[in-house]
């Protein structure tokens, strides 16, 4: 056998690619989430400030906020997949 690695089961060489095309994908999307409320975070100061200030409200403000709301309800859904590694038999 040329290579230790083919001694592994056929299951551990498939599975182990995509188990780590998930976990990167699941970073992205976490990391995009952070980005998102962070986003959000300062559109709201904007417009609480423009309020104060402009005495008016920036526009698309609130409709922004209910879509970042349902794109983060969307992302948070990180904690109910776990990828971990399978072990061989």
């Amino acid at each position: 056998m040329p290579h230790s690695q083919n001694k592994r089961p056929i299951i551990l060489r498939v599975t182990v690619p995509i188990m780590w095309c998930l976990n990167n994908a699941v970073t992205s999307l976490n990391a995009a989430e952070t980005l998102l409320i962070f986003a959000m975070m300062a559109l709201i100061c904007a417009d609480v400030i423009a309020r104060n200030l402009l005495s008016s409200s920036l526009h698309g403000v609130i409709e922004l906020t209910e879509l970042g709301i349902v794109s983060i309800v969307f992302f948070a859904n990180r904690g109910h997949v776990e990828i971990g590694e399978i072990d061989a038999l």
